[in-house]
């Protein structure tokens, strides 16, 4: 059965919400593919240096679903099922990890890469499930709700927003100056 051009099979990808794009000859969703790891593999990942080999399996996933982007694609998920995402740099002088929550719209954190940090790492993701984070700059514990302003990923309390920390500047007159063009 053929319509428009499209096999039987096609038809049902496209009532199941596949598309295909003839220009560039592959499957397009409206899903993000992801790889998830759940809390004991992610600290197996980090602990025994398997996280180097992540770009490999990224392309892996890119290539096997037609997905075009470059966005992360990496989550894990703590002990209360909460997925984060997470992004790795590698780099000579240290590698370092950040996660991200599951929308990416909070920053939890930047870690060097060494012995014990996935208990802190964890440590934090559970904070951030039980309505806490760590304000950027200070580095304070505060409530989500009493976040005074966010700058890009960063969230900040209220001292750090409208006085500065240690001499910086205010958050506040530094995200009023951002254009965001």
């Amino acid at each position: 059965m053929r319509g428009k051009g499209k096999t039987a099979k096609e038809l049902e990808l496209k009532v199941r919400g596949f598309y295909y794009e003839d220009n560039q000859d592959s499957w397009f969703s409206r899903f993000t593919p992801s790889y998830t790891f759940d809390y004991l593999a992610f600290g197996r990942l980090i602990n025994t240096g398997l996280y180097k080999n992540l770009e490999e399996l990224r392309k892996y996933l890119k290539e096997a679903t037609g997905y075009y982007w470059d966005n992360n694609v990496f989550r894990f998920s703590n002990i209360y099922g909460t997925e984060f995402a997470f992004s790795i740099n590698l780099d000579k002088n240290g590698d370092t990890i950040t996660v991200f929550s599951a929308t990416s719209d909070h920053n939890l954190r930047n870690w060097q890469i060494v012995p014990g940090v996935v208990d802190e790492i964890l440590k934090t993701a559970d904070m951030f499930t039980m309505g806490k984070c760590l304000c950027s700059l200070c580095r304070e514990e505060m409530k989500l709700v009493d976040i005074a302003g966010a700058y890009y990923g960063g969230r900040f309390c209220k001292r750090c927003w409208e006085e500065g920390y240690k001499g910086s500047e205010p958050m506040k007159a530094v995200e009023a100056r951002e254009s965001y063009n």
